[in-house]
């Protein structure tokens, strides 16, 4: 079902949030001086408080949506299930140094179940959740009823390959950020970020990130994509929404960046990976809406995905 107006309040909502969040850090870049202490104060401190108030909203805004579009019993499943992705591939890195490499949490980022921080865990799910719609519009592939078995499993390893890799993106400047603030600690290192960060992040890391986003979106794929089709879809649930979820996912990290790290190499990094990502998807929003690429207009998954033409 299309409904054109649904997902009006949620994306409002994620609006709202990415205009403070983008008034505050620019206000933040150009008038504070107390910058270096605060990213240097022994914590948990205010920042932590602060991605702890950041990555609760983006899970309101995230159950929210999700549940207008899939209801609520898919909502949970697909999360409950991540969720535990997350925590048990992360429990394996810091104990047998499986997935990402070896490393392990300090107690900056609060309460830990099986040494890794609860708010790790729940940080995953709005990066996979914008990444899954993100990758939804991007894709020129459909599935139709019509389609084999073996044809929708080829269709969802790929959309979940490149959702990993959306997923991944934003990996590229958080963990600088957190290893720098001393959220956790690489205890073998690798060339990543070598003179910035201690012995450097390895590049393990980055394909245990897309590793555990792939199987996310998987699990995203058969549950939230379970059935026929989504009972409810439009434009501000599974484009404008997620899409700005994205933007604010980006817009956090890179001025943590500019204003805590002082590292506009790693802001640029971040600004040519995820914003690469949302280059595309504005782009593919305009052709939409000038009609010349209305035939594109579908996507994979997004049958009724149609912007109107001026």
């Amino acid at each position: 079902m299309d409904d054109s107006k649904r997902g009006r309040a949620p994306f409002y909502f994620v609006t709202i949030l990415t205009i403070i969040a983008l008034i505050s850090q620019i206000f933040t870049y150009l008038f504070r001086t107390d910058t270096d202490t605060l990213y240097k104060m022994a914590g948990p401190g205010p920042l932590e408080t602060g991605t702890w108030i950041f990555v609760t909203l983006m899970l309101l805004y995230c159950l929210w949506n999700s549940i207008l579009t899939k209801g609520v019993w898919l909502t949970v499943a697909a999360g409950v299930v991540t969720l535990f992705i997350c925590w048990l591939a992360e429990g394996l890195g810091v104990h047998y140094g499986y997935v990402f490499g070896h490393y392990h949490y300090t107690q900056l980022l609060g309460f830990q179940i099986w040494a890794v921080p609860i708010l790790v865990c729940f940080a995953w799910e709005p990066i996979l959740y914008s990444a899954y719609y993100l990758t939804d519009f991007l894709l020129p592939l459909q599935l139709k009823e019509s389609h084999s078995i073996i044809h929708r499993i080829l269709l969802y390893l790929i959309a979940a390959a490149i959702g990993g890799m959306v997923t991944t993106a934003w990996d590229l400047m958080v963990d600088p950020y957190f290893v720098l603030r001393g959220g956790w600690v690489w205890e073998e290192g690798g060339p990543y970020m070598q003179g910035i960060i201690a012995n450097g992040v390895p590049i393990s890391n980055y394909f245990g990130w897309w590793k555990v986003a792939f199987a996310c979106h998987i699990v995203f794929r058969l549950t939230l994509d379970f059935g026929d089709r989504p009972p409810r879809r439009s434009l501000y649930l599974t484009v404008y929404g997620p899409m700005m979820l994205y933007f604010n996912l980006f817009i956090g990290t890179f001025f943590n960046m500019l204003i805590y790290v002082k590292r506009p190499e790693i802001a640029m990094i971040g600004l040519l990976s995820m914003g690469a990502f949302l280059f595309m998807g504005v782009a593919k929003i305009y052709l939409l809406k000038t009609g010349t690429g209305h035939s594109a207009a579908e996507g994979f998954l997004m049958p009724n995905a149609q912007l109107p033409v001026k």
